[in-house]
Order: C-alpha cells, then sequence, then structure tokens
C-alpha cells in the first residue's frame, strides 16, 4: 500500500493539479504539503494538523477521508506524548506579584 503522500501526490498529479492550486483551494503552507507527500510528517507541527491538513488534501482531490484514518492513527499511536516526569519540577518559592484592580471602565472609554 502507498503512504499517505504518495497517495496524495498521485492523486493530485493524476487530476493535472499542480501543488500552488492546492494551497490555494486549501489555504495550506505550500511547503507543508510538499512535507506531506514526502512523507516528512516530522516537518510538520504535530499529529493535530497533519490530520486536519491531510483530510483537507483528500477532500480538495474529492478523495474519502476516512481512507487515511488507519495510517494517520497509527501515526498519532507512534508520537511521543509528554509525561508528568519529562515536565519540569513545580516551583513552590517563587514570587506571584499582587493582581492589580480591576478597571471600572470599559476600554477605549473616557472616565
Amino acid at each position: 500500500m502507498d503512504s499517505i503522500g504518495e497517495r496524495l501526490r498521485q492523486e493530485r498529479l493524476r487530476r493535472g493539479f499542480d501543488l500552488q492550486q492546492i494551497a490555494e483551494f486549501t489555504k495550506i503552507n505550500i511547503v507543508m504539503l510538499e512535507a506531506i507527500e514526502a512523507d516528512d510528517l516530522e516537518s510538520l507541527p504535530g499529529i493535530f494538523f497533519t490530520r486536519s491538513f491531510v483530510r483537507q488534501y483528500a477532500r480538495a482531490l474529492d478523495l474519502d477521508e476516512a481512507s487515511f484514518e488507519p495510517e494517520l492513527n497509527r501515526l498519532a499511536a507512534c508520537e511521543s506524548v509528554p509525561t508528568l516526569e519529562d515536565q519540569p519540577a513545580a516551583r513552590e518559592d517563587f514570587d506571584v506579584p499582587p493582581m492589580r484592580a480591576a478597571r471600572t471602565a470599559p476600554i477605549g472609554s473616557v472616565r
């Protein structure tokens, strides 16, 4: 089975579209579309955006978005999720400045 990027690229070429046309239609940056087609998903800003971009790209080509879900789910499962151990330790010894009094007049109004 072809990869996500290869399937999208093949269909785009079959339909005679260039990446600029897909970018204009989807409003996805052409660099992101190139990364998808090259299966360079690590260059994309995380699985949430990758999933959205792939769905939009598939929709632009009138492909069944659901056919990409198994591979997207596999990619999502492989993406590392930060754990509590990865987080910096909480600091309880820092000073928090007091909150300022709330404004009584709406922003832009004259007092």
